[in-house]
């Protein structure tokens, strides 16, 4: 099977960034498949880039090399090549492997056989580290293993016998808003109570969950738990974002009891 190589960055497709990457892991390379999961990640959020790989890398193969191309120039950078799960991840030590998982899995080295020469390590180091995995070779040449990583820390609900209060962590590109509210906490807390999803300020209460966006009429609110099992709150064909102000780190409490 060819090698598979993922690009998460922050980049956006309009700069010549993503093409000189992709070109240059072709002529180090030449069997890899180059596969993008995003280029729209917001300038410098570790933490965004972290919650759409965390939910992406799964369904990708074993094997599969992951760069991560997102705040890399931050001061006495150290940059990580990593395995977790048979996948392997290259990134700057910037809180990005505090957010895949479990880092007590993580098998990982400081990259150290080649060296930044200027303000693009993707290219001047992530490129050669991928190609070399691509090609078979052991993660254990590319430096000596560390087992401490930078911190970032992800944000969870708090709750009582009464309530969840949850932040928006994402917004997708149809403006819907995805919580760090899990199905599994509400289904614990609220059981078979009566409920009531409150958001900003309280101007908007919900009191069902809905299978799918389809089950209320366009133009209305609907809570749905997503493909993540994540609590998400949606305007069927609308924007949750700008007519609910439901933008990244806004409020949204269930109460229930």
């Amino acid at each position: 099977m060819r090698p598979i190589i993922t690009l998460t960055t922050d980049w956006r497709k309009a700069d010549f960034y993503v093409g000189t990457i992709k070109g240059a892991l072709l002529c180090k390379c030449a069997r890899a498949e180059i596969i993008d999961i995003s280029h729209q990640i917001s300038p410098f959020s570790v933490y965004e880039a972290g919650f759409i790989l965390r939910n992406a890398f799964h369904y990708f193969p074993e094997g599969t090399i992951h760069i991560v191309g997102v705040n890399t120039e931050i001061k006495n950078a150290r940059y990580i090549a990593a395995k977790y799960q048979g996948h392997y991840f290259i990134s700057a030590d910037n809180g990005i492997f505090s957010l895949l998982g479990e880092e007590d899995n993580l098998e990982a080295v400081q990259i150290d056989k080649w060296q930044r020469k200027s303000s693009f390590p993707e290219l001047d180091i992530f490129t050669h580290v991928a190609a070399h995995l691509a090609e078979g070779n052991a993660l254990q040449e590319l430096g000596p293993r560390t087992e401490s990583f930078g911190q970032v820390s992800a944000l969870r609900p708090i709750f009582d016998e009464f309530s969840i209060t949850g932040q928006v962590i994402y917004v997708d590109s149809f403006k819907n808003a995805i919580t760090n509210i899990t199905k599994s906490l509400f289904t614990k807390l609220v059981q078979q109570q009566k409920f009531e999803i409150r958001i900003q300020r309280n101007i908007f209460d919900i009191s069902q969950i809905r299978a799918s966006y389809a089950d209320v009429p366009p133009g209305e609110v609907a809570a749905l738990f997503n493909s993540l099992n994540l609590l998400e709150i949606a305007i069927n064909g609308g924007n949750a974002e700008q007519l609910l102000g439901l933008e990244k780190n806004a409020t949204v409490r269930v109460k229930f009891g």
